[in-house]
């Protein structure tokens, strides 16, 4: 980008003269989330500078230029020394006396930099920036609530940096006798400063707006609630199927009409991990079918495989198990799609300010389904009776229910939009414009809806550009779409760096799978008979339990996710499963042989099976799957993605199929088994595993020694400019000082 036209898209400064007020309005850059500048630079030369803003010193009456080189360079290059053209430490010291407002009109989850030379600020807890030390001045800037999900709709928002006194003397001759404290504020909202050295800051006006209009949008929006609601069904059958066929293995009809199943741990342990099978297939196949045939299709395609497979499952009869086998694998087969395409579908429809709430409805559904199974497995139990008179619907009932929600979404799915990234990607330009306008309830020419546009055509743009770039030869020839697609895959490989991301995010999932969690959701009322509770309804009232307990625990941890942090919701996890597993392992070798004396001791074994699942549930269940989708760059991000989720249908196969023959031969062995599990994971996460809490592409680069995310960003940078989106936004940031200078100077007037 060219000096000239750097300035041309720059907002107005403006010098207010006064002895109380005096600022200085000046723009950030973008950031390299987005692949824009993330630079800015303050000389006390106007040679140096790009665009000018005049401040007042405080000791001087000469005013002092503060530039801003717009993408001219590079994050981490180092600002000029003492006596270098267009260096003046002392008089850009002077500069800093002053009140300064710094506005930016993209608040995004990346690096927005202030740089001050032969100076810099150090962070302390309290919430203020100090004046310290001779160095290089950063003030990273980083947005939350997940506004970075869409930062073209967001409005400039800006901070004050306001000179307070600190009796601390100073250590350099570079700077002011004096140590000065700078304390910054938005308009309404207090900066927070994050323990790492970032300073998190939410856009207040932005963020106030979407805090109010959340709700109020999903009330008056029927359509997105419609989209969520339809969409988030695929969500629900993915947790449904996890939970509805344990509780048919100790009904009593069940185990009479297939004992060959229920009468063998291999038999059962195939019959569970069948659906997980067919969930690999379903899985991998998703990423491909959702490019080429489209996010709507291919939820289509997964409800036709969920509702064959349900009703092949309730068409079983006595002696011939064949169709139970099949019925599992087909929903397998229906579930992995949806877990590939559902929660994107919901994530690429949604407004800014209601996608975080509907992508993280999509995964309380899931948790929703396993609670509901579980309950529905121990309603049906009481059908005909629990004993002899138990008619067969007590075990087809599950099944039959978990068909009806394949059917609604089947049927619904015909009145719901396709998605506009994939219509921006296959052409279909006019109609994707047409449909975030449909759902935003705005003209399809206004500024908004023009944003967003480019920014869905910049990402298209940007992964064909990423796949010129890293396999060429099978760019330079027209090759089959599903070629493409798994080609793609090879682009996760071809750097050691990104081996290492792919391998981190396998292991998460490893992890995650061999805590053991779904050897309890699966398995779970079993294992409370082996705990020793009679009979197969209480078990599954047991089991009912486990349900609620799953679904509470995560409400809170999607709402301390982002101030605690991943690793230490991992640590704190980790050991209170491993302990609860370690337990219960001595509690079944000390009382297993002889529950009906023991009974208390059962029920604190059962008891310690739900604080296991809450632990897992706050913890792992959430910040696993946040995890894979931090740590890979820009290029490889969705693929990377997909294969963390292979892992966790691969390790999730081989835990369906081994524990039922684990827990006949080790009993109180399995639960110490997991428990090792944990403990090795607890030393994995604490030595391996980065924190992606408010890290940006380039701190996942230094993590893993490499400079993809950089390269991809200044890539996505120049795609942005070529479509205009980077113009129309910086056009729009313009308007809007525009409009806050002339309100601020009527307010003044007053």
């Amino acid at each position: 980008m060219s000096v000239a036209s750097s300035q041309s898209r720059l907002p107005p400064c403006q010098h207010e003269d006064g002895d109380k007020h005096r600022k200085a309005r000046i723009l950030v850059g973008y950031t390299a989330a987005t692949g824009l500048a993330a630079d800015m630079a303050l000389f006390s030369r106007p040679s140096e500078a790009i665009a000018t803003c005049k401040a007042t010193g405080n000791s001087r009456s000469a005013a002092q230029p503060i530039g801003m080189p717009l993408g001219t360079r590079s994050a981490g290059e180092a600002i000029p020394k003492s006596g270098a053209r267009g260096y003046d430490p002392p008089r850009l010291s002077q500069i800093l006396l002053e009140n300064t407002r710094v506005c930016s009109p993209f608040p995004t989850d990346g690096r927005d930099m202030i740089r001050m030379g032969g100076s810099r600020f150090s962070q302390p807890r309290g919430g203020s920036l100090k004046y310290g030390k001779h160095g290089v001045n950063r003030v990273k800037i980083r947005s939350m609530g997940g506004l970075h999900l869409n930062p073209g709709l967001l409005p400039p928002f800006c901070f004050d940096l306001t000179r307070t006194s600190s009796p601390q003397p100073a250590s350099s001759s570079y700077i002011p006798q004096q140590t000065k404290t700078f304390t910054m504020s938005t308009d309404s909202t207090d900066i927070e400063i994050a323990p790492n050295g970032v300073a998190a800051v939410e856009p207040a006006r932005r963020v106030n707006e979407a805090q109010k209009t959340m709700w109020q949008s999903l009330r008056n929006n029927p359509k997105v609630l419609f989209i969520a609601f339809f969409a988030s069904l695929g969500g629900f059958e993915y947790g449904y199927q996890q939970g509805v066929l344990g509780q048919s293995l100790v009904m009593t009809r069940f185990k009479d009409n297939f004992p060959a199943v229920v009468g063998s741990s291999s038999a059962t342990g195939w019959l569970t991990s069948v659906l997980q099978l067919g969930g690999i297939v379903g899985s991998l196949s998703a990423g491909v079918l959702g490019e080429i045939i489209s996010r709507k299709y291919t939820m289509f395609i997964a409800c036709l495989w969920v509702i064959l497979g349900s009703y092949l499952y309730v068409g079983a009869h006595e002696g011939v198990s064949s169709l139970l086998y099949a019925g599992r694998f087909f929903t397998g087969l229906g579930v992995g799609l949806f877990s590939g395409v559902g929660p994107l579908y919901n994530a690429e429809l949604s407004a800014p300010e209601m996608r975080g709430l509907l992508v993280s409805f999509y995964q309380f559904a899931t948790i929703l389904g396993i609670m509901l199974s579980f309950w529905v497995g121990y309603c049906s139990n009481f059908i005909g009776g629990t004993g002899e008179g138990q008619t067969n619907l007590a075990w087809r009932l599950p099944s039959i229910i978990q068909g009806i929600p394949a059917v609604a979404l089947a049927i619904g799915i015909w009145f719901m939009p396709f998605s506009p990234r994939w219509l921006v990607k296959v052409g279909r330009d006019e109609e994707a414009k047409k449909t975030m306008a449909w759902m935003r309830k705005l003209p399809v020419d206004d500024e908004l809806v023009q944003i967003e546009y480019l920014e869905i055509k910049a990402e298209s743009v940007f992964e064909k550009r990423v796949f010129e770039r890293d396999l060429p030869k099978l760019a330079s020839k027209k090759s089959n779409a599903f070629v493409e697609q798994f080609a793609q895959y090879a682009m996760c490989l071809n750097s050691k760096d990104n081996i290492k991301r792919v391998l981190t995010g396998f292991f998460i999932m490893f992890f995650q799978q061999w805590s053991g969690i779904d050897a309890i959701i699966y398995y779970a009322t079993n294992i409370f008979i082996t705990l020793g509770l009679t009979g197969g309804t209480t078990a599954l009232l047991a089991t009912g339990v486990t349900g609620v307990v799953f679904i509470v625990s995560t409400v809170p941890a999607m709402l301390i996710i982002d101030k605690v942090g991943r690793k230490p919701m991992l640590l704190v996890g980790s050991i209170v499963m491993a302990v609860s597993m370690v337990i219960v392992g001595i509690i079944v070798a000390k009382f297993g042989h002889d529950w009906p004396h023991h009974v208390a001791a059962g029920w604190v074994a059962v008891a310690l099976i739900w604080v296991y699942i809450a632990g897992f549930g706050a913890t792992w269940g959430p910040v696993s799957w946040t995890l894979v989708s931090e740590i890979f760059p820009l290029s490889i991000r969705a693929k990377g993605a997909s294969i963390g989720a292979m892992s966790n249908w691969l390790n999730n196969f081989a835990i369906a199929f081994f524990v039922p023959p684990m827990l006949q031969a080790w009993a109180w062995g399995t639960y110490i088994f997991f428990a090792g599990f944990l403990v090795v994971g607890i030393f994995a996460v604490w030595f391996f595993l980065p924190e992606t809490k408010n890290a940006t592409l380039e701190d996942m680069d230094r993590v893993f020694k490499s400079r993809t995310g950089e390269i991809d960003a200044r890539l996505m940078r120049e795609v942005q400019e070529e479509v205009g989106l980077v113009a129309l936004v910086e056009a729009r940031s313009a308007a809007q000082y525009e409009k806050r200078d002339i309100h601020e100077s009527q307010i003044e007037k007053l």
